[in-house]
């Protein structure tokens, strides 16, 4: 996809965002480096073949990683409607699986 900073300036930190996180290559880009991932992290995080529950990845850092043995754990997103619960599935999770048709004037059904 050809970019657009030639004609907007102001493009450029937001191709950038595109690319480090969908991984959408600019052509003509002066300046496509990641922004909010670090160099040489492997993955496009908001594409969806991306784990919502993330992918453990080696620290940036090969010193630290060493002195402290740890590495980038995934960490679960709280809340939100697509998100599951450890154990559960997405599917468990989104609001149409739950009956949620009641309201004020409604009563609750009896959950099963």
């Amino acid at each position: 996809m050809p970019s657009a900073t030639a004609l907007w300036a102001g493009a450029n930190w937001h191709e950038r965002e595109a690319y480090d996180m969908f991984g959408i290559a600019f052509a003509g880009h002066p300046d496509l480096r990641r922004i909010l991932m670090w160099d040489g992290y492997p993955y496009f995080p908001l594409r969806k073949d991306f784990p919502l529950s993330g992918r453990d990845t080696a620290l940036p850092d090969l010193a630290v990683a060493e002195e402290t043995g740890a590495a980038v754990k995934p960490a679960p997103y709280m809340g939100g409607p697509f998100v599951a619960s450890p154990g559960g599935t997405v599917e468990a999770a989104e609001p149409r699986a739950k009956d949620q048709s009641w309201n004020e004037r409604r009563e609750k059904p009896n959950e099963t």
